[in-house]
Formats: structure tokens, sequence, C-alpha cells
């Protein structure tokens, strides 16, 4: 495939995606109860949660740790937006950072499609 982004070549790209990936793995390590209260947990939330849904204990911590882990995953993919930007040093500003991004979607979409069709 041809690498048709002007702003980041496609090894800075590879890197971003590498460093985020790993994000996410790290992640994947097991909670203990330390880690578990190591984010700001509403008890009562939790207490509501398990009796509207009808749920165990353990069912409703496992969400809480999915929550967590979905939360900070949010996060790294906020930062990679960030550093792909970053490393363009063609943003100026916030309406051409809104304006790139559009472009990188545009590009995005049009290489799935791309790819879809090939595939069929």
């Amino acid at each position: 495939m041809v690498w048709n982004l002007d702003f980041i070549s496609e090894e800075d790209f590879k890197k971003h995606v590498r460093a985020t990936i790993m994000k996410y793995g790290e992640k994947l390590e097991s909670y203990d109860l330390k880690r578990f209260n190591s984010n700001l947990i509403d008890p009562i939330k939790l207490i509501f949660d398990k009796s509207v849904y009808r749920t165990s204990w353990e069912e409703i911590v496992n969400n809480e740790i999915f929550r967590q882990r979905d939360k900070s995953n949010n996060n790294d993919i906020g930062y990679f937006h960030q550093n792909i930007f970053l490393i363009s040093k063609a943003v100026k500003s916030h309406r051409q950072a809104g304006m790139l991004f559009t472009e990188i979607q545009m590009e995005y979409k049009c290489q799935m499609e791309i790819l879809y069709i090939q595939y069929m």
C-alpha cells in the first residue's frame, strides 16, 4: 500500500501505533486490591449497580475494572492524536488541527473502503 500522508512518515506513524498498543497491553496486567483502589471508586454506585442489575459482587468488580481500563485506553488514544499532531509540526492552531484531523479521517475511511473492496 502506498503511504499518502505527507505530514507524518510511515515509520513515525507505526512507532505511535506500536506505543499505543503497548499501553493497551499494560492494562491487561492483573488487578489486585491495591491497584483496584488506586482509582476513585464510588461505593454507593456499586451498591446501586449490584441491586439494580441483580449481579454478583464479582461481576460488579469485573465491570468496574473493565471501565477503568477502557477509560485509560481512551486517554491513550487521546495522547495518540496529540502526538501525531506534534510530529507533523504543520499544525499551528486548533482550527488547522481540526482540519488536519478531518483530512486524516477521510484518508483512513477511503483506505478502509479500498481494503474492504479488495477483500470482498
